[in-house]
C-alpha cells in the first residue's frame, strides 16, 4: 500500500508539471481549426471578377457557383460562417492573400502548380480539366496534318494566356518557342484570334465548352486542340502553417465532396 500511495503521489506531482496549454490545446483542438472557430467565421480568397461555373455574381448581387457552394459547405461543417475577400485581381494573388494570412483558404478554381506551392499547401485536387489553344480556322491553313506542338511550338507566332493564371506558365513551358502573351479578359483575347490577330488563346475546357455552346456559330470561324502532357488540377490553397486544418480539407473532400467532371458542373449551374 505504502509503495501505490508513493507512486500516485509522484504520478500526480508530474501532472502538475505539465504547461497547461497542452492539456487545454488537447480538449479545445489545434490551434488553426480552433482559430477559425473562434472568430466564428472561415475567410475565402476569390478572384475579383466572375468565373463562370465556379463562382458568379447573380443580378441580386449574391454570390453562386461550384467554388461558392464548396466555401459554403466547408463553413457548415465547421459551424462557422463563411466570408469571401475578392481583393485578388489575379488567380496568383489569391495565393498570396492566402500566404499573407489575409485569408483562411483559397478557393478560386486554383490550378496546383509547383510554382504556387512554395508558398501554400494544397489539399487533395476537387476536380481535374482539360486545356485547350482556341485557334482560327484560317489560320490553320496547311498546318492540319501536324501536331498541336508543332503547329504552336514556332517563332513568330503569338498565344494568349490569362494574366496572372497557371496558363502563362504551362504555354511557356509547352510552347517555349513562341511568343506568350498575357492578357487580362478572354473574351477580348478570343476576339484577337478570330481577327487573326494571334494564333491561339490558351484556356480551360470549361471555357471553351461554355463559348461554344452559347455561340455555336463560331465553330463557323474558330476550333479547338487539345493540348495533351498538361495535369490541370484544381484545390484548396491553405496557409503552410494550418496542417490540422489541411488534413480536415482533405478528408472532406475525400469522404464528403462529391466528385464532378466540367460536364456535371455545366448541367448543375446553367448561364
Amino acid at each position: 500500500m505504502q509503495i501505490l500511495l508513493s507512486f500516485l503521489f509522484a504520478s500526480l506531482l508530474m501532472l502538475s508539471f505539465v504547461p497547461q496549454g497542452i492539456t487545454a490545446q488537447g480538449r479545445d483542438g489545434s490551434p488553426d481549426i480552433k482559430r477559425i472557430m473562434s472568430k466564428g467565421k472561415i475567410t475565402v480568397a476569390l478572384v475579383n471578377k466572375d468565373r463562370y461555373p465556379f463562382f458568379m455574381t447573380t443580378k441580386g448581387g449574391q454570390l453562386t457557383g461550384f467554388d461558392i457552394d464548396l466555401a459554403r459547405d466547408i463553413a457548415s461543417r465547421l459551424g462557422v460562417k463563411v466570408e469571401f475577400n475578392r481583393n485578388a485581381k489575379t488567380f496568383d494573388e489569391v495565393i498570396d492573400i492566402v500566404a499573407k494570412k489575409e485569408a483562411d483558404l483559397g478557393i478560386s478554381n486554383l490550378t496546383v502548380t509547383l510554382k504556387r506551392a512554395k508558398q501554400v499547401h494544397f489539399t487533395r485536387p476537387y476536380l481535374a480539366v482539360k486545356n485547350y489553344l482556341l485557334v482560327n480556322r484560317k489560320g490553320l491553313g496547311s498546318q492540319r496534318g501536324l501536331s498541336v506542338g508543332e503547329m504552336a511550338n514556332r517563332r513568330g507566332i503569338n498565344i494568349l494566356a490569362e494574366e496572372g493564371s497557371s496558363y502563362v506558365d504551362f504555354s511557356s513551358r509547352i510552347f517555349p518557342l513562341a511568343k506568350i502573351v498575357p492578357h487580362k479578359d478572354s473574351e477580348r483575347a478570343m476576339r484577337a484570334v478570330l481577327k487573326n490577330e494571334a494564333f491561339a488563346l490558351y484556356e480551360s475546357e470549361d471555357f471553351i465548352k461554355t463559348l461554344f455552346k452559347n455561340a455555336p456559330e463560331l465553330y463557323l470561324y474558330l476550333d479547338y486542340l487539345v493540348v495533351d502532357g498538361v495535369k490541370d488540377t484544381i484545390a484548396i490553397a491553405v496557409h503552410w502553417e494550418n496542417l490540422h486544418l489541411l488534413s480536415w480539407l482533405d478528408l472532406y473532400l475525400k469522404t464528403v465532396w462529391p466528385d464532378a467532371t466540367i460536364d456535371d458542373i455545366l448541367k448543375k449551374y446553367p448561364n
